[in-house]
């Protein structure tokens, strides 16, 4: 049985790809605020590809929907050209990367209560500084009907169903807050 489980090992291929390990930073938030399930443009760099992208607001993992590098093949040839790396101080193509290239990451603000949280971003070049953003309140996801406003579901809520609730969910998702309850 070892001997098997070791064949096993030496017929694997492991491709291993290095990239530095710099600072990779985060500049902005366009829009600097928005509820959960919003899209959100972070500015920042360097940047790499889409799979390689964690985005965290906190602790909540946020989707990544694009990862763009937009005017960047000057600055990139350039840095080739010169033998820097994406991590290094190139001063012989800092003025063109900085006038031309602009690294963006869109996001989906992952479910979060309102309050202000740091974004951080993680890829193959390390993790960025982290930039503090502001969630709002999540949308009114109430009735479709026009009259639900979202509210409690005290007294005032004009549902059109009046059933008896037996306390275990109601109007606003929380035990015991319908007007129809049967005391529990």
């Amino acid at each position: 049985m070892t001997t098997l489980f070791l064949a096993l090992l030496g017929c694997t291929t492991e491709i291993t790809t290095s990239l530095p390990v710099c600072d990779v930073t985060l500049t902005a938030a366009e829009p600097a605020t928005g509820a959960p399930g919003a899209e959100v443009v972070l500015t920042g760099g360097p940047l790499t590809d889409t799979w390689d992208t964690a985005v965290y607001f906190g602790t909540e993992r946020a989707l990544i929907t694009g990862v763009d590098r937009d005017s960047c093949d000057d600055c990139d040839a350039c840095r080739e050209t010169n033998s820097c790396t994406a991590c290094g101080d190139c001063d012989a193509c800092d003025l063109l990367c900085e006038a031309d290239c602009v690294e963006t990451a869109s996001v989906e603000i992952p479910p979060l209560a309102a309050g202000s949280v740091d974004v951080l971003l993680y890829n193959a070049y390390g993790v960025s500084t982290s930039l503090v953003f502001t969630v709002d309140g999540a949308e009114d996801t109430g009735s479709t009907s026009g009259s639900d406003t979202g509210d409690s579901g005290d007294a005032s809520d004009s549902g059109s169903e009046s059933t008896a609730d037996s306390g275990a969910e109601s109007d606003s998702g929380a035990p015991g807050k319908d007007t129809a309850d049967s005391g529990n």
